[in-house]
């Protein structure tokens, strides 16, 4: 096993990985509503009046999804700090991450 430096864990905290252009559709926010226990038809039903459309926290995984309609795999090793790519997945914890909304999100987003 690799060994990670008290000086690579610092170099870490507070990384912010850079921008990446993501897309959704309709449908992947009803499969994020459904997956994460969603049951009221305004979240997993597109043709209900009352469709809210994504929740709050769906913008958290687009990270894995990219701008892809088919299903794709979670994002490769490069995507991560360079430090990171070296330590066993099964050893990282996920410890803190946010988001701001400044506005309802789309149904969909795609270019």
């Amino acid at each position: 096993m690799a060994v990670f430096t008290a000086e690579e864990a610092a170099a870490l905290r507070g990384y912010e990985f850079p921008d990446e252009k993501v897309g959704y559709n309709t449908r992947d926010v009803l499969i994020y509503n459904l997956g994460v226990g969603a049951t009221e038809p305004c979240f997993t039903f597109e043709g209900d009046p009352a469709f809210q459309g994504a929740l709050p926290t769906f913008p958290l995984c687009l990270i894995h999804k990219g701008s892809s309609l088919d299903v794709v795999p979670f994002a490769p090793t490069q995507t991560l700090p360079p430090a990171l790519a070296k330590v066993p997945h099964a050893a990282i914890v996920h410890g803190e991450q946010s988001i701001s909304l400044y506005k309802p999100l789309p149904t969909s987003a795609m270019e």
